[in-house]
């Protein structure tokens, strides 16, 4: 019995993503349980009640103790279609199974009627498009194995798109779409990206779902979907540990791979990369490419350490360049496949190690984010601009108001004026008179003091 492995709930495998969906006290119908690794979990720790159809009579007969009721049989004859049409299950778990039947399209679609409204069925599917099958197939390879990707059992091959059009024609809308990863060179499959040249190994990095081993999809039924708006959720990374993290030290010849450190990763909520330093006396900064795709990401933060104290730098224009389209806070959104964010202005001397923290955003996601802050911004901006128009409003009036009292004093001080100067002609005139007659008196006491002389002769 190939498929007879212990089960470890915690490990993060199909099965373990399957189990930690179903609710404690379910009505579950298991297609192709093998030994009943799931079906024991299901019963023992989470007390469903569990119904099986299985083919193999040995595996049968030990999945059977921990089953409710127990069908051996192929499971396109449909004997549990007939012999269960009055139960209504809350899910319905096809673990690796589809892609061994003949007609899965037929039996997935059959699987509605015994389901509730609200029911779920789970499926977990290997994926043909998994780049360990894609470099072989470059190579003009393709071979069967025992187990995995390319089980010689397996009849039915998915990928991404086939997959969800699958499900959509048995009447199905996936509304959690899941995966688990294997990195190429970490599975059964005999293949590494050395086997390919370095443009090749780029377009097949840049392909989504590249790394996915296999899918696991909710499903749930279009009409209670649509009728009860659903969310729909998915989980799938596009891309995996084939990301890329790199740091460029820049020690006065540029960027040269010579001078990096690079490190292969799975993006999560946050990662954090230590990066140990040697030279640092020659070093004039630095360039963080924190992913090799287009994505967002957020610089959480960058410590560096020294023999004494750890220093946070400060993420701000005077020490940060980057091809980022746009930059808020700590947040960049990249559309080049060849991200990157320059560090300058630090003293590197005397530094032992980097720590950088990174997040990592879907670009679309981070851009109607920035999107949503922008219309925020704006809406702030435009009250704020309103606000001001207001105040320049009742300002303007003020100083309309101030310049009409202005004007009325200037034009009394006009008034005052041409007051003043008129009475200074008058003044003016007065006194040329009074001058005259000053003259006219000065001469007659001259005629008079004239006269009195002849009359003192006489």
């Amino acid at each position: 019995m190939k498929y007879d492995f212990d089960l470890i709930i915690e490990d993060d495998n199909s099965l373990s993503k399957i189990i930690r969906q179903i609710k404690d006290d379910s009505v579950v119908l298991e297609f192709g349980p093998a030994a009943g690794r799931m079906t024991k979990f299901l019963k023992e720790h989470l007390h469903c009640k569990v119904y099986i159809v299985e083919i193999d009579d040995e595996s049968a007969k030990k999945a059977s103790q921990y089953a409710a009721d127990t069908i051996v049989d192929d499971i396109e004859n449909f004997k549990w279609l007939e012999k269960w049409e009055n139960i209504k299950f809350d899910y319905i778990v096809f673990a690796d199974v589809l892609e061994h039947l003949r007609n899965p399209q037929n039996v997935l679609t059959k699987t509605k009627m015994l389901l509730k409204d609200e029911g779920k069925t789970i499926i977990s599917v290997p994926n043909v498009a998994h780049n360990s099958i894609m470099i072989n197939l470059f190579n003009n390879v393709f071979n069967y194995t025992p187990v995995g990707l390319l089980d010689n059992t397996h009849i039915h091959l998915f990928a991404y798109n086939t997959l969800k059009e699958f499900c959509s024609f048995a009447g199905y809308v996936p509304v959690i779409e899941d995966a688990i990863y294997v990195n190429v060179g970490e599975n059964e499959i005999t293949a590494l990206y050395n086997q390919v040249n370095e443009k090749v190994q780029k377009e097949l990095k840049s392909r989504i779902y590249n790394n996915v081993y296999q899918f696991v999809f909710t499903l749930q039924k279009k009409s209670y979907v649509n009728m009860h708006s659903v969310e729909l959720v998915k989980k799938i990374l596009p891309y995996t540990n084939d990301y890329r993290f790199e740091v460029f030290f820049d020690k006065g010849n540029g960027w040269l791979e010579e001078n990096s450190v690079s490190y292969f990763f799975r993006p999560q909520n946050r990662c954090k990369f230590v990066i140990p330093v040697s030279d640092n006396e020659l070093i004039k900064q630095i360039r963080i490419d924190p992913i090799d795709c287009a994505y967002g990401t957020r610089l959480e933060e960058v410590l560096i350490y020294r023999e004494d104290k750890v220093e946070a730098i400060i993420l701000d224009e005077v020490n940060i360049e980057t091809n980022a389209v746009n930059w808020e806070n700590k947040e960049f959104l990249f559309v080049t496949e060849d991200p990157n964010i320059i560090v300058k202005n630090i003293n590197w001397t005397g530094v032992l190690k980097i720590e950088i923290s990174v997040s990592f955003i879907e670009k679309e996601q981070l851009a109607i984010q920035m999107l949503e802050n922008k219309k925020c911004l704006n809406a702030r901006l435009v009250q704020d601009k309103r606000l001001l128009n207001e105040e320049l409003g009742r300002r303007a009036k003020e100083l309309e108001h101030r310049m009409d009292v202005i004007n009325q004093l200037n034009s009394e001080v006009t008034e005052y004026k041409l007051t003043i100067d008129s009475k200074n002609n008058e003044i003016k005139l007065a006194n040329e008179e009074l001058d005259r007659r000053a003259e006219e008196l000065e001469h007659r006491m001259d005629v008079i003091n004239n006269l009195k002389q002849k009359l003192i002769k006489k």
